[in-house]
């Protein structure tokens, strides 16, 4: 059976300075093994769509050791990608499949719908292209640079 400390310890029914006290205590190697799982398991859950994301050119990582947000957040303050996230967890918990970023980002970019490039810099833009300082260019709308 698992246990969903997050909900157990941050409810209505727990005051927050006890809740904060029991989360901070807990030793960090452990949290560490517990994070790396949780990734784990969320990874094999999304396969499917981190594989397609692959595909597209959409670069992800695990976080440092496997740890995933846990020591990525506080160590590099971005590079990750929040997107269904504590859906992810919740489902988890609950056992019930993942259906993170249902319809949305993920889904578009697996799709092609949205266009992810990140093996090159941009180079300089032109009337209606992003041109690349590899010499491809890509027809855009609008651009939005994600630099983590």
């Amino acid at each position: 059976m698992e246990v969903n400390f997050r909900k157990e310890l941050y409810n209505d029914d727990s005051p927050m300075d006890i809740a904060d006290l029991v989360f901070n205590s807990f030793p960090v190697y452990s949290a560490m093994e517990i994070s790396r799982r949780f990734t784990q398991t969320i990874a094999r859950r999304d396969h499917e769509m981190l594989e397609s994301l692959h595909k597209v050119g959409y670069q992800t990582n695990f976080g440092p050791e496997g740890t995933g947000l846990m020591t990525l957040i506080p160590d590099r303050a971005g590079g990750y990608y929040l997107g269904g996230f504590i859906v992810q967890i919740n489902q988890i918990q609950s056992n019930k499949p993942s259906a993170t970023d249902e319809g949305t980002s993920s889904k578009l970019i697996a799709e092609g719908k949205i266009k992810v490039k990140s093996d090159c810099q941009i180079s300089h833009f032109a009337e209606r292209t992003i041109v690349f300082d590899d010499g491809s260019e890509i027809e855009a709308d609008v651009v939005i640079c994600a630099t983590g």
